[in-house]
């Protein structure tokens, strides 16, 4: 980012997922992304967090996600970030 000109981020409105093997490694680095970004200037949506522990376990074959609780809450986090963006 220090070789891209102008600020890259600000004003972009993000969307974060975190996806971990375990529940405390996937929340920290979630939170230190967001701290970031933030201090960027980007605008982090304050949905709740969208973070996939253990997961080794939580996808098909196919890469799509096993828990119905997890889709839903991604699903749910997209449309955010869509009504967002649209706003715009």
């Amino acid at each position: 980012m220090s070789r891209v000109p102008g600020t890259v981020f600000t004003a972009k409105s993000t969307l974060l997922i975190g996806a971990a093997a375990g529940r405390t490694g996937g929340e920290t680095a979630y939170f230190m992304t967001r701290n970031c970004l933030s201090q960027l200037g980007a605008v982090v949506l304050a949905t709740p967090a969208v973070l996939v522990a253990g997961v080794h376990n939580e996808f098909n074959e196919d890469g799509t996600l096993k828990s119905e609780q997890y889709q839903k809450s991604l699903d749910n986090a997209v449309i955010s970030l869509r009504n967002v963006i649209a706003q715009r």
